[in-house]
């Protein structure tokens, strides 16, 4: 979902972390492990989507870590990997400026209010 684009529409949780080329990037480290331990989900409910999937197992983390309820609906479609987003949508930590998480939120249609 990092890598939503409020005014173009692309990226967001499309379900494309399965593929290999995504997970190669330095800002999914340690993705790979995680999601290849949920691949049996998929094989126990395969009308679940792999976009649903990923985004209810960080719904799950955030809950079991003490954070807040969130709420979850059913219904992302999967997509290619030929509709991978490109990599520059990530925010890159070696910025960690406030300033570059503010635009990498803002672009995704969140303010800091």
């Amino acid at each position: 979902a990092g890598t939503y684009d409020a005014a173009s529409g692309v990226g967001g949780p499309t379900g494309t972390l399965r593929f290999g080329v995504e997970n190669q990037r330095e800002q999914s480290r340690g993705v790979p492990a995680s999601v290849q331990s949920l691949d049996f989900v998929i094989e126990l409910y395969p009308s679940l989507s792999y976009a649903d999937l990923y985004q209810l197992a960080g719904v799950v983390a955030v809950q079991v870590t003490g954070g807040p309820l969130i709420p979850f609906q059913m219904g992302r479609q999967d997509q290619s990997v030929a509709d991978i987003p490109p990599d520059q949508l990530l925010p890159d930590a070696s910025k960690g400026t406030a300033s570059h998480l503010e635009s990498v939120f803002s672009r995704m249609g969140f303010s800091t209010q």
